[in-house]
């Protein structure tokens, strides 16, 4: 029984995993973050790197600084819903998150596959209803990663 079982999980593996891709942008954007509990608001502009990642089962978008937030279409333990909008045209993913304090982080990202636009909203409510609410838009080109950098 051991040896099927094992056999299954080697022959299933590389068909799982001969679908999957990544894929690295880097992204000139525009960030406003504002503050309910005082109503101020900032703005500031960065270059983000994204790697996107799909092996045909889950896909995970994420940023390679910690300001950036993360998606993915796997459920964790705090997660209250996921909704996974993505087609060939683009990835759109929508992630909301209860922590054990009753904080929520409602979190959507689209990124157009055709123009290169991307759009954020990362919302963060407190238990007593301030929230931070940072609003991102900007343009992604796609990095080859088959050219050796250096």
């Amino acid at each position: 029984m051991k040896k099927i079982l094992l056999t299954a999980i080697l022959f299933i593996l590389p068909f799982q995993y001969a679908w999957s891709y990544e894929v690295k942008l880097s992204c000139n954007l525009h960030q406003t973050i504002s503050h309910s509990f005082d109503g101020s608001s900032e703005q500031k502009n960065s270059t983000e790197i994204i790697e996107i990642r799909d092996d045909g089962i889950y896909k995970f978008i994420r940023g390679t600084s910690k300001e950036f937030p993360s998606f993915s279409t796997d459920r964790m333990i705090t997660t209250v819903s996921i909704i996974d909008r993505s087609n060939k045209n683009k990835w759109d993913i929508t992630n909301v998150d209860k922590n054990e304090k009753g904080q929520i982080s409602d979190s959507s990202i689209v990124i157009d596959r055709n123009t290169g636009k991307i759009y954020l909203n990362d919302k963060f409510t407190d238990i007593d209803k301030s929230y931070r609410n940072e609003i991102t838009s900007g343009i992604c080109v796609k990095i080859d990663m088959t050219k050796q950098m250096f």
